[in-house]
């Protein structure tokens, strides 16, 4: 997700297939899974931006219309999202409703009918994992939470090590302004990352060049990280490949039977 533009959505298509053909989840349970995992990031992500965008209102950094139109998007997002998850746990379906609505309709055997059939399953089940397990999906949001709490540390912490010391209300202002730059339609942020904290931390009376530090011990992070990523999935889907290549090692065991005829 990282590498594609928009960090929010990319590797998740990935994810659900890794689950099907490496450890043989069925389609929608694969998918189902996925969905649950990013309703709760997304959750307390926009849970988190409301939060830091009224800890920037509080401390006036930016032009009050900017500050507010932020926070009232924000808490839009957030309400959509908690009304999806709301309709889902009582037998609404906004997917389902969304096709009968605008009557979509392919052949049977096109792979658009299938790949609606498996949304529909995945939002069936997602609706059912809501209703029988709610306490699942709030421990899942709550080890959400807690990785934003050592995202938090972790912020201060690289500050800290710059010689710079913020209070918790700072650190959150930055925090918000990075997670925002994340939102944008750009790879990994290009760009935004790097304008927001110096906003921010200018705004905050620090140096811009301080600002960039920053963003340069983010990006060698996130880009060390992302590149492990890269290779353990190119390690993942290469193995599996080579696993299907059964027609190699049938023909080597031919061409060995074969060669020891010719011998004899």
């Amino acid at each position: 997700s990282y590498f594609t533009p928009g960090a929010q959505i990319g590797g998740e298509p990935f994810q659900a297939y890794i689950l099907k053909k490496r450890e043989k989840v069925p389609s929608a349970s694969a998918v189902t899974s996925v969905v649950l995992d990013k309703l709760s990031e997304t959750l307390v992500k926009f849970f988190f931006l409301v939060l830091g965008i009224s800890v920037i209102l509080a401390l006036g950094l930016f032009p009050a219309s900017f500050r507010l139109g932020s926070l009232i998007i924000a808490a839009l997002f957030l309400l959509a999202l908690l009304a999806l998850i709301f309709a889902l746990a009582n037998k609404k379906y906004p997917f389902r409703f969304l096709r009968k609505l605008f009557s979509f309709s392919f052949d049977e055997a096109s792979f658009f009918h299938r790949s609606l059939r498996l949304v529909e399953e995945a939002e069936n089940q997602v609706g059912e994992t809501l209703r029988s397990s709610p306490a699942m999906f709030v421990r899942i949001s709550t080890v959400t939470l807690l990785g934003w709490g050592v995202m938090l540390f972790e912020f201060w912490l690289i500050l800290h090590f710059l010689g710079t010391n913020l209070n918790l209300a700072e650190v959150i202002s930055a925090l918000t302004a990075a997670r925002l730059a994340f939102l944008l339609p750009l790879p990994a942020g290009l760009g935004a990352l790097e304008a927001s904290q110096v906003l921010v931390l200018t705004a905050l009376g620090k140096n811009a060049a301080l600002a960039l530090a920053l963003v340069l011990i983010i990006r060698v992070r996130d880009v060390l990280f992302g590149a492990l990523g890269l290779f353990t999935a190119y390690y993942l889907t290469g193995s599996m490949l080579f696993k299907k290549q059964k027609w190699y090692s049938f023909y080597s065991e031919k061409q060995v039977i074969r060669d020891q005829s010719f011998t004899d």
